[in-house]
């Protein structure tokens, strides 16, 4: 049987996504995420302790469509640069995050 591309893409994403979790903790905590698919596009949802706002990868508008999905899960070198792009969406998004958290600390 052959494998999904998009479920293992979504694999992919989701280490990635546990990984990056992983190194901001400190600074950033979700306490629940998961994935919305809104016709072809796929976005990571996700909340973040002592709040009911949600926060969406890449951005709510817009989600990862599914053929980079399926594509970040091929180990083809030739993907390579669409897994970074889809490493730097969830990170850029981390960093966000953590500025707002920094400059909420600095003002309270």
């Amino acid at each position: 049987m052959a494998k999904d591309p998009v479920h293992t893409g979504q694999r992919w994403v989701e280490r990635v996504f546990e990984e990056i979790r992983q190194e901001y903790q400190a600074y950033v905590t979700i306490v629940d995420w998961e994935w919305y698919v809104v016709g072809n596009a796929y976005l990571l949802c996700f909340q973040l302790q002592d709040t009911d706002r949600r926060h969406w990868i890449p951005c709510e508008q817009r989600g990862f469509v599914k053929a980079y999905i399926e594509y970040a899960g091929d180990p083809n070198p030739v993907n390579d640069e669409l897994r970074e792009y889809i490493e730097v969406c969830i990170r850029r998004k981390y960093e966000s995050l953590v500025q707002q958290e920094l400059s909420h600390a600095m003002t309270a």
